[in-house]
């Protein structure tokens, strides 16, 4: 094991060198003049902080949302499924869907135009 310890020191070495290499620092002064330039064009439409609403009280508290939560937990444990109907065979699809349309075509043939 101990071959192989130097090698690995240098590949981790080597790693570490490359990605600090390929860091590049971006420039924060650079834009800051045209940022103080545009700061007369702000709309002051926008409201000033002093004439922000006051942050609401009326907000329950962390300890009612989790047992609100916890009650919808067990209300979605508690569901059960309902039974569900048999299925069709092919036949009895079959008649159901041909009285549907002997329905339709006699809703149709009643109708004044």
């Amino acid at each position: 094991m101990n071959r192989f310890q130097p090698s690995l020191v240098v590949a981790f070495s080597a790693l570490v060198l490359a990605g600090c290499t390929t860091v590049q620092m971006p420039d924060l002064g650079q834009n800051l003049a045209n940022f103080r330039d545009n700061l007369d064009d702000l709309d002051k439409d926008y409201m000033q902080a002093e004439e922000l609403k006051p942050v609401p009280t009326d907000v329950r508290s962390a300890s009612e949302w989790d047992r609100s939560a916890k009650e919808m937990q067990s209300l979605r444990d508690g569901f059960q499924t309902p039974p569900l109907e048999p299925s069709l065979t092919d036949a009895e699809f079959d008649q159901r869907f041909q009285q549907a349309q002997d329905y339709a075509d006699e809703y149709k043939d009643d109708d004044p135009q």
